[in-house]
């Protein structure tokens, strides 16, 4: 392992006196002497070259500057227009502070960082990854994967507080600003949109899918089906779950018993997804929806309902089922790739991180905080895919993108998830795309909130586009598969490594076998990526 440098003795062995005795700050640190020409010595001349504020005005007191920052560009000088543009932090905490706190402890730190990993939708997709992989290979991708999204995410900690970043970074591309420049800005910038445009459209299908499903059960006379009670296993189980479609609309085609009528106007696939819209585009018409960063705890209680789903549906079904299948069953090699891609997606966590340990009481404890928080979550994941995988009585090739998929449309207690799920995405997703507007039209136009008018157009375009991603690409799998493997490697992989190996570089601290063994981690990564081209 490579040993950093002391940041207080290099700032104390390289300080600079001038000729009347007086410290020279600005060149006390060695980040920021190096990074000059890249960084910003204090946060008004990152303010002046365009970078992120930490505070909105002198008027504010500092639980306002704390909490608040501003995705700018040069042309941004107003106040109105600062604030037009200011996402509150609390938009990530799991427990929204008080407005009079400043800080919040360890116990918030490492929920909302748990809340938003698992906010992802990756929760129903890993029993789906677990099984396209093999249980054992599954198990030991997914702390592989875990392993690499820690250490990119204690690189990203590590670095928030350097001097070459103001002392304490707002944001994740300012980071990338400071130590790698223009490029590694926009680098940062762009993938965070791509990986909140398909995290947006995998809670797009998938809200569609629990709509579906649970209208059909409100509208399905199950009640006079007498032999379909009896069956229990048709009850909880799909009873076509033998045909192992590869589409998930088309897995259920057959199973309904509505009315001909009603299956013309509600399919999964096509006017589904065109409900949603209905109901969800008025809701990223609001300026600043921060109101609806309450519901961020829906996100915990989805997670416990899940895994009492699961064990409920264990304890029905007895024994496990695919114990002898999980030992012998390697899965096929151009499957790993797959399931590192969900996990890779479900594990992405730098553009929150930044945001939730700034306000973190003792930040010294923020790596212990990173360290329990990925840990509960890949517990998480590895419990509910394994609580699946083992007593699912079916072939592993049998399991569909979204597990719930693989219970029947009259199972009660596969529909009280559903509904849980698709509260909790709705209630979050105005927040999630107010953030993804706020940083794309920063991006793109430098002007993060440019009128009424172009916020219409904008809400319009990107929804013409998640509506048609689930209506014809309607595998959530696939899509955050892609989006874990692309937009992970550059968040996840080149970018927190390049800027430690940057950061080590300035400091005369990079050794070769540091050096080596960034890359090997870096070609997993692009090994990773590649995979996920290669027919599943």
């Amino acid at each position: 392992m490579e040993r950093e440098p002391n940041e207080r003795t290099a700032v104390l062995s390289r300080a600079s006196v001038s000729r009347n005795g007086s410290t020279d700050t600005a060149s006390s640190s060695p980040g920021m002497m190096s990074q000059s020409p890249r960084g910003s010595n204090s946060v008004q001349d990152m303010d002046r070259s365009g970078g992120f504020l930490s505070s909105v005005g002198g008027d504010h007191d500092m639980s306002t500057k704390g909490r608040y920052r501003h995705l700018g560009s040069p042309r941004m000088q107003s106040s109105g227009e600062m604030f037009d543009s200011l996402i509150v932090s609390d938009s990530f905490l799991a427990f929204p502070m008080d407005s009079d706190k400043v800080s919040q402890g360890s116990a918030v730190a490492i929920f909302s960082l748990y809340s938003n990993m698992l906010a992802s939708g990756g929760l129903v997709l890993v029993p789906w990854a677990l099984a396209t992989a093999g249980v054992w290979p599954g198990i030991g991708l997914l702390l592989l994967t875990t392993l690499i999204s820690l250490h990119s995410c204690r690189l990203v900690v590590k670095r928030m507080h350097d001097p070459g970043v103001g002392g304490a970074a707002s944001d994740f591309s300012e980071i990338c600003r400071c130590y790698l420049g223009k490029w590694g800005e926009r680098l940062s910038n762009w993938s965070m949109c791509l990986n909140d445009f398909f995290v947006l459209a995998v809670h797009w299908i998938l809200i569609s899918n629990f709509a579906y499903y649970g209208i059909a059960l409100a509208t399905d006379p199950i009640e006079s089906n007498n032999e379909t009670l009896r069956d229990f296993d048709r009850v909880l189980l799909s009873p076509n779950d033998t045909s192992c479609l590869p589409i998930a609309s088309d897995f259920f085609k057959n199973i309904s018993t509505l009315p001909r009528a009603f299956d013309t106007i509600w399919t999964l696939d096509r006017t589904v997804p065109a409900f949603v819209a209905l109901a969800i585009f008025p809701l990223l018409h609001l300026p600043k929806p921060t109101f609806f960063a309450k519901f961020n705890t829906l996100v915990l209680m989805s997670v416990l309902q899940v895994i009492l789903f699961l064990v409920i549906m264990a304890a029905a079904m007895g024994t496990p089922a695919n114990v002898s299948n999980a030992i012998s069953d390697t899965g096929s090699g151009w499957r790993y790739p797959a399931m590192m891609g969900v996990m890779m997606y479900s594990m992405n966590a730098q553009q929150s991180v930044v945001l939730i340990m700034k306000n973190q009481r003792r930040p010294v404890r923020n790596l212990r905080d990173v360290n329990v928080a990925f840990s509960l979550t890949a517990f998480t994941y590895l419990i509910v895919g394994l609580l699946f995988v083992l007593f699912f009585p079916n072939s592993f090739d049998c399991t569909q993108p979204v597990f719930l998929d693989n219970f029947s449309v009259s199972n009660l207690a596969a529909f009280n998830v559903r509904v849980m799920l698709g509260v909790q995405m709705v209630a979050i997703f105005p927040l999630r795309a107010h953030i993804f507007r706020v940083r794309l039209l920063a991006s793109v136009f430098g002007r993060p909130e440019p009128g009424a008018i172009a916020r219409l157009i904008f809400n319009t375009v990107v929804t013409v586009v998640w509506l048609v991603l689930a209506q014809f690409a309607a595998r959530p799998g696939d899509i955050a598969r892609f989006t874990g493997a692309l937009a992970g490697l550059s968040l996840q992989f080149v970018l927190p490594i390049a800027c430690q190996v940057a950061y080590l570089k300035n400091n005369f601290a990079l050794s070769y076998s540091y050096a080596a063994a960034q890359s090997l981690v870096l070609l997993i990564g692009f090994a990773m990526a590649v995979g996920q081209f290669f027919k599943l």
